[in-house]
Order: C-alpha cells, then structure tokens, then sequence
C-alpha cells in the first residue's frame, strides 16, 4: 500500500529522523496519518490523502494512479517547520523505485507541487508552528 511504504521512506530517512528523533516521549515514530495523537512531542508530522485519479482503458481500470498527498510538519518553533518540510521535500521529491511497503508498489516519480506555512494554530494558542508539502505520486496499484 502506498501509504505505508511513503512512510516507511520517510522513517528510514536519515534527514527526517534526525529531525523526529527516535526516542520520543509520544512513543511514536512522529508520522500520523490525517490526524496526531492528543498531545505529540514537536516536531511531528500529519500526512493525508487529498485525491486521487485512476485511469480508465477500454479494458478496464489500469494500475497505474495518480495520487496527491499533503504532508503538514509542526514544529514548537518556525524555522524547525521548515527545516522539516525541506527534509520531507529531499527524502520524497524526485524518487522513483519500488518502496519497501508489503506490497512493494513501484513508485513511478514523486513530485512535489505546492509547499506553504500553515496559519498558527488557534487551538493551540498560536505555540505550533508549521509548513505543508503537497506531493504527486504516481504509481503502481499492487494491493491486494
């Protein structure tokens, strides 16, 4: 599955990791899909699917997808949110290969599209900050 081998990628990326730590308070690797843990150590980040589009041939649905996902990086300071998101953008922009996922999708390219700061969190009295990566993905189906 796409998903779990993106975050595979990220996790075994020596950049990112640095950033996350792997010695958390949280006790998680710091990536979360669509939403955090209640209170997670800084910095983090949420990943989500915003779209995706099949491809359609006479024969049927193809296997091969295009796939948007944005990756949102929090941080307790602004320049560590950026520093994260340029991590996310080396570890993921550009690669092509097959990912070490269970499924082990070919991974065509990845392109990243859009990149921006999030406005402060109001909930959280302005203390998060953070910067979001929106990437392309295309790729193989091979889930089961």
């Amino acid at each position: 599955m796409l998903e779990e081998g993106i975050e595979i990628l990220l996790t075994k990326d020596s950049g990112v990791s640095a950033l996350l730590g792997t010695n958390r308070g949280d006790g998680t690797n710091g990536l979360f899909a669509n939403i955090s843990v209640k209170q997670p150590t800084y910095p983090y980040i949420v990943y989500e699917k915003l779209s995706a589009e099949s491809n359609e041939t006479l024969e049927g649905l193809n296997k091969f997808q295009i796939a948007r996902f944005r990756f949102k990086c929090y941080a307790a300071d602004y320049p560590t949110a950026v520093k994260l998101a340029h991590k996310v953008r080396l570890a993921l922009g550009g690669f092509a290969g097959t990912l070490q996922d269970s499924d082990a999708t070919p991974l065509g390219n990845a392109n990243p599209i859009f990149e921006a700061d999030l406005p402060p969190e109001a909930a959280l009295r302005a203390t998060t900050w953070g910067r979001v990566i929106d990437f392309e993905f295309c790729f193989a189906d091979t889930a089961a």
